[in-house]
């Protein structure tokens, strides 16, 4: 196998998580083509979630490299990629426009009506992963060969699909008739398309060696590839779903351990609430018994409980004052007594 099929770019890791889709394990290879091939446009046919653009898009970006993309879709689904709303688009939109703003574009439409959006003999790298039917896929190739340059790319996806309906596999087995070609089996397979003769050389060397010994070595090379690229997302996924799930048990306990905190915080109130209550009813009881001794109090007469005469009270000089007015013949009545002593 020649050295240039495997370059750097063919062990980076995909920035945009792909778990769940097959195009995850191609992202390596589009990592190389793109690097090898350097197409000025690029256009994908069917974007969905858009694993596969985002992988064009990371190498454009990383490159450097003067690239347009263009991804056309109607972010509505299909027979085979199922139906979905718009939240698919719209975070989609927003993962490409926070990171490739200036070179990618999102058209909303679908393969038919995009075709007067690019001239004839413009694009470079043509992505066909649309609605997977043969009349389907054929038409979308057919259509879009005017808009090819003289040796343009074209990928296929979905080449080694074989139910479903899945048509492409069909498709595929007419055009590497005509065609420099070269097919990877993993990942639901994916086709690679010369329209042309000329190549950068990198480029060549992967059409010749389809027919070439070298060709399972190429396959077999990128398949371990794409799947550790694939293992990382999925590793990564589990690795995310242990740090919440830890974190889940965390924040349990802590909401346990503050509801036993709680629940201690509650029975020292409601200790607290019994005390007062008790000393409510005392104070209550005790104000029930002032009141009945001052309605005892009201009825005895203002006389006899402001001017009780009381043994206690008299004073030896009261006396000697009393005695003197005896003998001086003036005998003090009981009345008078009473009259001005004070209780």
């Amino acid at each position: 196998m020649s050295g240039n099929l495997i370059s750097p770019c063919s062990f980076w890791l995909p920035e945009r998580s792909s778990v769940g889709s097959g195009w995850a394990q191609h992202a390596p290879f589009a990592f190389w083509l793109i690097d090898a091939y350097r197409p000025k446009t690029i256009v994908e046919l069917g974007t969905h979630k858009g694993y596969s653009f985002a992988a064009f898009c990371q190498t454009v970006k990383k490159l450097n490299i003067d690239t347009q993309c263009f991804a056309v879709d109607t972010w509505q689904g299909d027979e085979h990629a199922g139906r979905y709303s718009d939240e698919v688009y719209d975070e989609l939109k927003e993962y490409i426009d926070s990171r490739y703003s200036g070179f990618s574009h999102m058209i909303r439409s679908t393969f038919d009506d995009a075709l007067p959006s690019f001239a004839d003999g413009s694009i470079d790298l043509l992505h066909i992963d649309g609605r997977h039917y043969f009349e389907d896929v054929s038409h979308d190739f057919q259509s879009w060969i005017p808009k090819l340059k003289p040796n343009a790319v074209v990928l296929f996806h979905d080449t080694n699909v074989h139910e479903r309906g899945f048509g492409v596999h069909k498709l595929w087995a007419e055009m590497v008739q005509k065609y420099p070609h070269f097919e990877f089996l993993h990942g639901n397979g994916l086709g690679v398309l010369g329209m042309g003769n000329e190549f950068p050389p990198a480029v060549r060397d992967l059409f010749d060696a389809a027919s070439s010994p070298a060709a399972d070595v190429i396959r077999d090379s990128y398949s371990r590839l794409g799947a550790a690229a694939s293992d990382h997302f999925e590793m990564t996924v589990v690795t995310v779903a242990e740090a919440k799930a830890q974190r889940l048990e965390i924040l349990l306990q802590e909401a346990s351990k503050r509801a036993a905190e709680g629940g201690e915080r509650e029975a020292h109130a409601a200790r607290v609430i019994e005390t007062l209550t008790a000393r409510a009813d005392a104070a209550e009881h005790a104000l029930r018994v002032v009141q009945g001794s001052i309605a005892v109090q009201n009825r005895i007469p203002i006389a006899r409980r402001r001017y009780a005469i009381s043994p206690r009270r008299k004073s030896a000089p009261l006396d000697n004052a009393i005695s003197l007015a005896g003998a001086h013949g003036v005998a003090p009545a009981s009345s008078c007594y009473a009259a001005w002593w004070p209780v």
